[in-house]
C-alpha cells in the first residue's frame, strides 16, 4: 500500500500543479468548489439577462489568465527568498489576511443560506460574487507565505506575487448584476447626463426638441432615454473587456489602471453616441422606427466600437521615449545584479 501511494505521488508530481505544497492544493480545490457554487447560482441570471451574457466568459478568461501566468506562479514556490527578513509587518499582514479570509468565507456561506431560505435574487448573488473575489484574493496572499521548501518569503515578494491575481479575482465583481436599489441610483445618474448631452447636441444643430425628464419630445413623437440606454450595461461589459485586455497585454500596473479607466470613459462616450443616433433616427423617421433591430444593432455596435478603440490604444501604451537598445541594456544589468545578489546570499 505504501509503495502504491509512493508511486502515485511520483506520477502526480509530473504535473506542475501537484508539486505545490499540499495545503495550497487543498485551498485551491476549495476555491474551485466555491467557484462552481457561484457559477451554478449565477448561471440562470446569465441566461435570462442578455445584458450580462458576457459573464459566461469570466470563468474562461480567469482560468486563461492564471494559465498564462502559471510559470511565474510555480517559479515563486521554487525560488529562494531574498535577503529581506520576514518581519513583523509581514506577520501582521498575514494575520489580517487570515481573518479576512475566514470572514469572507462566512459571508459567502451566509449569502448561500439567505438565497435559498430568505432573500433570494440579486442581493444574494451580488454578495456571493463580491465575497468570492475577496476570498480568492486573500487566499492568494496566504499561500505566498513560503516556498515549497518551507522558506519564508518577504512582504515585497508576497505583494508582487499577489499582483498576479488581481484580474482573476476581482473580475468576478462584474459577474452578478447590481441589486435594484444600487442599479437605480447609478442608472439615474447616467441617464440624466446622457439625456442632457443628446438634447444639447440636437439643439445645437437646429433640431426642434424639448426635454421632459428623461424623455426628448419632437414633432414626430418622443424618445425616452430608458434604463437600458443609461449605459450601465455597456459600462460593465466594457469594463470587463478593458480589464481582460490590460491583464494579458500590458505589463506595468499604471498602464493596466489607465486602460481600465479609459474603458469606462469610452463606454460612456460610445453609449452617448448610441443614444444620439437613436434620437436622430426617431426624429427623422418617427419613434416606432427605432424599435427592434435598429435598437439592438446600435447596442452591439457600441460594444464593438469600444473594444476596437481599446485595441488601438494598447500599442500606444507600449510606446516608450527610451530607445530600445538602452532598455535592453538596463534589463540585462538588472538580471546580472539580481544574479550576483543571489550568489552572495547563497555564500
Amino acid at each position: 500500500m505504501q509503495i502504491l501511494s509512493s508511486n502515485m505521488s511520483e506520477i502526480l508530481k509530473k504535473y506542475k500543479i501537484f508539486s505545490l505544497p499540499h495545503w495550497v492544493l487543498c485551498g485551491f480545490f476549495m476555491l474551485l468548489t466555491l467557484g462552481a457554487i457561484l457559477v451554478w447560482n449565477l448561471y440562470p441570471e446569465w441566461i435570462i439577462n442578455v445584458d450580462y451574457s458576457f459573464a459566461f466568459m469570466i470563468p474562461v478568461f480567469s482560468v486563461y489568465v492564471l494559465w498564462d501566468r502559471s510559470n511565474k506562479i510555480f517559479k515563486y514556490f521554487e525560488a529562494t527568498p531574498d535577503s529581506e527578513s520576514y518581519g513583523k509587518l509581514n506577520t501582521l499582514f498575514g494575520v489580517g489576511a487570515f481573518f479576512s479570509f475566514v470572514f469572507g468565507l462566512m459571508i459567502f456561506l451566509l449569502a448561500c443560506f439567505l438565497k435559498y431560505y430568505f432573500v433570494g435574487g440579486l442581493t444574494a448573488n451580488m454578495m456571493m460574487s463580491y465575497t468570492f473575489a475577496f476570498i480568492a484574493f486573500t487566499f492568494a496572499f496566504l499561500i505566498s507565505v513560503e516556498n515549497s521548501r518551507g522558506e519564508r518569503k518577504s512582504l515585497k515578494e508576497r505583494l508582487v506575487f499577489l499582483s498576479l491575481f488581481i484580474f482573476p479575482c476581482f473580475i468576478w465583481l462584474l459577474s452578478a448584476p447590481l441589486n435594484s436599489t444600487l442599479e437605480i441610483y447609478v442608472s439615474l445618474a447616467l441617464l440624466s447626463k446622457v439625456t442632457v448631452i443628446v438634447y444639447e447636441i440636437m439643439d445645437f444643430f437646429g433640431a426642434i426638441v424639448e426635454v421632459k425628464g428623461n424623455v426628448i419630445t419632437f414633432a414626430k413623437g418622443s424618445v425616452g432615454v430608458a434604463d437600458a440606454c443609461s449605459g450601465i450595461r455597456s459600462l460593465t461589459a466594457c469594463l470587463f473587456a478593458g480589464s481582460f485586455l490590460s491583464a494579458i497585454m500590458l505589463n506595468k500596473f499604471w498602464k493596466k489602471i489607465a486602460l481600465v479607466a479609459l474603458a469606462m470613459v469610452l463606454a460612456f462616450i460610445t453609449n452617448a453616441i448610441r443614444a444620439l443616433f437613436l434620437a436622430i433616427w426617431a426624429y427623422n423617421y418617427g419613434s416606432d422606427s427605432i424599435a427592434g433591430s435598429v435598437h439592438d444593432i446600435a447596442g452591439y455596435a457600441v460594444l464593438g466600437m469600444t473594444v476596437v478603440c481599446l485595441l488601438i490604444l494598447i500599442p500606444l501604451f507600449e510606446i516608450s521615449p527610451v530607445p530600445k537598445a538602452i532598455r535592453l541594456e538596463e534589463e540585462r544589468l538588472k538580471r546580472e545584479f539580481a544574479a550576483s545578489q543571489k550568489n552572495q546570499n547563497s555564500e
